[in-house]
């Protein structure tokens, strides 16, 4: 017998032993049996009433606890459509509190987990607030009453994570530029001048704005500042220069020199007035020596002439050098083509040595080639004669190549500079073959002069005889 059925039986039990302990009573009281009757009556109106009353009870429980289920249900079905879930029907052999229990269980779930997304979308939409006020952005993310589904919170995830990423990159940009700044003011003696570059100068990156326009406007700052330097630098450089060109013609003490470079030093305006100064200084002791400078600059000039081989209608044309007027004007062209002629000596100085090197390797040549047809060479002692040999057949071999590396670079340099290099108003490849041209007629002509020489000998001995011959070995007997 089940626990239920045992209790059933103890009620009737209960209910039976009670009524016959009334009815003893009842008996001892002498009561009727009219009045016994109606007390029985009594009883069981009151345990029906008692039964119905616990009945009703927990009908209503039954049906309170459907519709809690039912709530739950609904509850349940707009949390699943709310987070994105497929709604799923619990087990259909579950009693009434068990379904509430799995019901309940699966809505609180449900509801930590909508709680924790419009959580986690307010943060990030916080985030983004903040990220797009610092870079002037819109914002994108916008919090209403549904709830995200997890890649658009993965999507706005990425959305903040891209703006960390900008603001950490224009943060170190801004950094960087106002560092660069900074030390261009300094190099220039200058201060920021409208409100943006005192922004720029006196706050830091977490203060300023970091939008668009202000970052174009950052860089447009530091273009600034660059190109003022550049110009400051430019100027300070062409007047250090010009001043060194005086002072190497006034020859003023490398100890003044050192002092002065090393006391106005940089490019700003404080250094650059001490130049112009220095400049004025000089030109005005130039003046006093005007005579004397004039003939170094013409040294000079006349160095440069050989060095670039100028040619000779090129020097001719240059009326300066050849004016004896003692002038600024004079000495001012003077110099400045004295400039250009060590500008394009600087610049192509591998060239010129290389055309240097060649012009040695020549003259060695036809020195080697005179000495080879010197009457008084068998005078030579210590194998000198095969030495000579020697050096003049690899001098044959060398010429061609350097020869060849000289022409090929200074094409080069016409197809790069779009002018003609010329040697006494030939082109490179005219002038060697003129010079070998040369080379061979001499040789040609030295043969003829031998021949006929030989020829008048031959004729001078049938005439009158020839004489003896007094060799080395003759002398030693």
């Amino acid at each position: 017998m089940d626990a239920a059925a045992e209790i059933e039986v103890k009620i009737q039990n209960t209910v039976r032993t009670t009524l016959q302990c009334l009815d003893d009573i009842w008996l001892k009281i002498g009561i009727g049996t009219d009045s016994r009757i109606d007390r029985l009556t009594a009883v069981d109106q009151h345990v029906s009433v008692l039964l119905d009353n616990m009945l009703i009870e927990e009908k209503a429980n039954l049906a309170r606890l459907q519709d809690t289920i039912k709530e739950l249900r609904m509850e349940l079905k707009k949390l699943c459509v709310d987070l994105d879930r497929q709604f799923s029907q619990p087990e259909s052999d579950l009693s009434l509190l068990q379904l509430k229990e799995v019901l309940s269980k699966r809505v609180t779930e449900l509801s930590v987990e909508k709680k924790d997304r419009m959580g986690k979308l307010q943060e990030l939409h916080d985030d983004e607030l903040v990220l797009c006020k610092k870079l002037k952005v819109p914002a994108k993310i916008v919090v209403i009453g549904s709830v995200p589904t997890l890649k658009q919170l993965e999507d706005f995830q990425q959305q903040v994570r891209n703006l960390e990423s900008e603001l950490s990159s224009r943060v170190k940009i801004f950094e960087k530029i106002k560092h660069d700044c900074l030390k261009l003011l300094k190099e220039l003696d200058l201060e920021p001048e409208s409100e943006f570059e005192r922004d720029v100068i006196c706050n830091e990156a977490d203060a300023f704005v970091l939008s668009d326009v202000h970052m174009k406007d950052l860089k447009k700052y530091y273009d600034k500042l660059s190109m003022l330097k550049l110009q400051a630098k430019q100027t300070t450089d062409s007047l250090r220069e010009e001043i060194s060109t005086l002072w190497d013609q006034l020859c003023i003490a490398e100890m003044h020199r050192e002092e002065f470079l090393r006391t106005n030093s940089g490019c700003n305006p404080q250094t650059c007035n001490a130049l112009k100064d220095e400049l004025r200084r000089c030109r005005q002791l130039r003046m006093e020596s005007l005579s004397r400078l004039t003939e170094e600059a013409k040294e000079e000039l006349k160095k440069f002439w050989e060095l670039c081989y100028i040619s000779r209608d090129q020097m001719e044309a240059f009326r300066p050098y050849y004016d004896d007027d003692v002038s600024e004007e004079n000495l001012h062209l003077i110099d400045i083509e004295v400039c250009r002629l060590r500008g394009l000596y600087e610049r192509k100085k591998n060239m010129f040595d290389k055309l240097k090197h060649r012009q040695q390797l020549w003259l060695r040549f036809l020195e080697l080639e005179q000495s080879s047809v010197d009457p008084n060479r068998f005078n030579n002692r210590g194998g000198q004669l095969l030495k000579e040999a020697n050096e003049r057949s690899k001098l044959k071999k060398e010429l061609p190549k350097v020869e060849k590396e000289i022409t090929e670079e200074i094409k080069e340099w016409e197809l790069a500079t779009g002018s003609s290099f010329l040697i006494e108003n030939m082109c490179i490849e005219d002038y060697i073959k003129k010079q070998w041209k040369d080379y061979k007629s001499d040789k040609e002509n030295e043969k003829m002069i031998r021949q006929a020489q030989k020829v008048r000998q031959t004729e001078k001995e049938t005439l009158y005889g020839s004489k003896n011959t007094v060799t080395p070995l003759k002398m030693k007997r």
